[in-house]
């Protein structure tokens, strides 16, 4: 039987993510809520928390996702062209690029950067939900919870750069079809 917990997560997250874009919010607003959600989910006991979770880091995450839609917002002129062909789908430049921008940015601000940049249609955001899913496995920067599990790995006492190695031949396998 699987866990509840994430099952709620997942229940949660979609009917907010659905119901914003019935409402016709915007999406990084979308995201946004479907982000935080993720918070009161974490919350099991304070001390565990405490224990758990490395708060600089999620503060650098939100600083890097809020400048990221600064940037975008500002540089939306200069950015389109880059962008534009990524939410066509025009593949692999949609892959590559998103692949490319998760792993320097991140994969949650990369879909910041591109949902502040250009509207993404219907039939795009799939797409690029995978891409940005699949290129969140290459780097330990590609991903907060890769960043999160190196954490785990270093107080664990285990090889952080075997690990490392490890992860980008997996994240470059699993990342192969995005390419197609």
């Amino acid at each position: 039987m699987a866990p509840r917990l994430p099952l709620g997560y997942l229940v949660a997250v979609g009917l907010i993510v659905f119901s914003l874009d019935a409402l016709g919010a915007a999406g990084f607003l979308t995201l946004g809520v479907a982000f935080a959600l993720g918070v009161p989910f974490a919350i099991r006991s304070p001390r565990r928390m405490l224990n758990e979770f490395d708060y600089r880091s999620l503060v650098i995450l939100y600083v890097l996702v809020g400048s990221t839609a600064l940037v975008a917002a500002t540089l939306q002129p200069f950015l389109v062209s880059s962008v534009a062909p990524a939410v066509a789908g025009n593949q692999p430049y949609s892959a590559l690029f998103v692949g490319l921008t998760s792993s320097v940015i991140s994969n949650v601000p990369a879909t910041q950067l591109i949902l502040g940049t250009v509207a993404v249609p219907q039939t795009a955001a799939p797409m690029l939900a995978v891409e940005a899913g699949l290129a969140g496995n290459i780097t330990p920067i590609a991903s907060f919870a890769n960043l999160l599990a190196l954490l785990m790995v270093r107080r664990g006492g285990l090889p952080v750069r075997r690990i490392i190695l490890l992860q980008a031949a997996v994240g470059v396998i699993s990342f192969l079809p995005a390419l197609l």
